[in-house]
């Protein structure tokens, strides 16, 4: 390391990707990142062609979403309010598939209360999925729903 970068890096640690800082000794400096992963670049290089011109902007919705994602919003919650008088509620959804995780998060009292307990899901499809629970009266047992996979 020349001796500009080290007084620097004495006077001020060095920030790498998203607040990433350097460790270790000064001969031998470790990079410890900070908990995530760095956003997806957004450089832009001019366009030689028309075509060039359609791929950056593909590209660009690429990094876009890419950028969204790794902010946490994947698209994939909705809502689920059990049915009343029954056992069972099916719930469907274009993004469920046979292997899906589904999760559910009470958004009401009675949700969360002993009405809303014992839930399970009975079965799976692409599609759609039936969810077991206790049999109420209650028409508020709603959920917030994540589904992954």
């Amino acid at each position: 390391m020349n001796s500009a970068v080290g007084l620097l890096l004495k006077k001020r640690p060095f920030l790498g990707f998203r607040g990433s800082t350097e460790t270790g000794s000064a001969s031998a400096p470790t990079l410890a990142p900070a908990r995530g992963y760095p956003p997806a670049p957004l450089g832009e290089m001019p366009p030689r062609a028309l075509n060039d011109a359609a791929a950056q902007i593909w590209v660009r919705r690429v990094v876009d979403t890419v950028n969204i994602i790794l902010q946490g919003k994947l698209n994939a919650t909705t809502l689920v309010t059990f049915a009343s008088g029954a056992d069972s509620t099916t719930f469907n959804d274009p993004r469920l598939s046979a292997s899906s995780v589904i999760l559910l998060m009470p958004t009401t009292s009675s949700a969360a209360g002993a009405d809303g307990l014992g839930w399970y899901v009975a079965a799976q499809t692409n599609g759609s999925a039936i969810i077991s629970h206790a049999n109420s009266a209650l028409t508020d047992r709603t959920y917030r729903v994540l589904i992954i996979g």
